[in-house]
């Protein structure tokens, strides 16, 4: 059964070693250089939004949307049409 690029990234995170990148497909290489890279990026830059405090006006706005929920919820068709967006069948 051929392995998934996502279960490749699985089995890297859980810190499983390869024994050969030739083993990898171009696929899974591509999914193994991106997440490497976005580690790097992380590391180096860090979190912009990391020790910054929400505003009480959007904690009390939060608080209030999840006890009252909206009276009418929008599927994702209706709001493409809206925007005049053609979703992919």
């Amino acid at each position: 059964m051929p392995t998934s690029p996502k279960a490749t990234i699985a089995v890297i995170g859980g810190k499983k070693k390869i024994k050969k990148i030739s083993d990898l497909t171009i696929e899974q290489l591509g999914v193994l250089i991106d997440e490497i890279v976005e580690q790097r990026l992380e590391e180096y830059l860090g979190d912009p939004d990391e020790g910054l405090k929400l505003r009480p006006e959007f904690v009390r706005k939060l608080k209030r949307s999840m006890t009252h929920p909206p009276k009418k919820r929008y599927t994702l068709q209706e709001i493409a049409a809206r925007c005049g967006i053609k979703l992919e069948e």
